[in-house]
């Protein structure tokens, strides 16, 4: 691709390759596209001017997933939205799928922080990407329950019923297992921490944690195996103390 210019395929590759980089370690910020591969600072006015609405919808949705990630919830809502511009240039790709996962994780993180009117806005837009992922894994479960399960663990946490929680949680860890999701089988026992956590269940919380740690490991995200032990774990040990 870059021998022949090839340069509608060329820098889509580049934005997936440094996101990647980031995950393993090898940027300043973990949320910036900024790197060996990639700038997104040089490269998005040039991105922009050209109208790469393709390229430009890889960027965000790539920064909204490691916005996430790494516990910028905030930030990733705002990508969020920058994505859905462009969101045209995707449609019928398996990209649509991952923007309505982490849009709607990323939407749930934030919802306990706003406002009643603000609550309903998000669980509206939540459930309208629930709608779309469960039509998908009525047909590919394979590649789709475990996201809406876990995206439905959310919910029930964000709603306070712990119950489904604990039951959609476990669902989605085992489904991601099950069909090797590594990256999204780490998430979910993640997200399972962080709840049990703040139920006072330090315990099963360790485990769950462990179980993330090993899957993110082996995924090669050294730089979110960094950042649960620095942030995630730290927080742990406050409860256990």
């Amino acid at each position: 691709m870059r021998k022949f210019q090839i340069k509608e395929w060329l820098f889509p590759n580049q934005v997936f390759h440094q996101a990647i980089l980031n995950l393993m370690g090898n940027s300043e910020d973990p949320c910036v596209l900024k790197g060996e591969v990639y700038n997104e600072q040089e490269m998005l006015p040039l991105q922009f001017e050209a109208k790469e609405s393709g390229t430009l919808w890889d960027v965000y949705l790539n920064k909204l997933i490691l916005c996430y990630l790494f516990d910028e919830p905030d930030k990733a809502a705002q990508n969020a939205v920058l994505a859905k511009k462009y969101e045209e240039s995707a449609l019928g790709t398996y990209s649509i799928s991952i923007f309505c996962f982490y849009e709607s994780l990323s939407l749930l993180s934030a919802s306990l922080k706003c406002s009643s009117d603000k609550h309903k806005i998000i669980m509206k837009k939540v459930n309208a990407n629930q709608k779309k992922l469960k039509k998908l894994a009525d047909h590919a479960p394979m590649n789709f329950l475990h996201k809406f399960y876990l995206v439905e663990a959310e919910k029930a946490r964000v709603l306070q019923n712990n119950i489904k929680a604990i039951d959609y949680y476990d669902k989605a860890i085992e489904l991601a297992a099950e069909n090797k999701y590594l990256q999204e089988e780490a998430l979910s026992n993640e997200l399972a921490a962080k709840f049990y956590i703040v139920n006072g269940k330090t315990r099963k919380a360790k485990i769950y944690m462990q179980e993330a740690l090993y899957c993110y490991k082996l995924w090669g995200a050294s730089a979110k195996v960094k950042q649960l032990l620095r942030r995630t774990l730290k927080e742990a040990c406050k409860y256990i103390a």
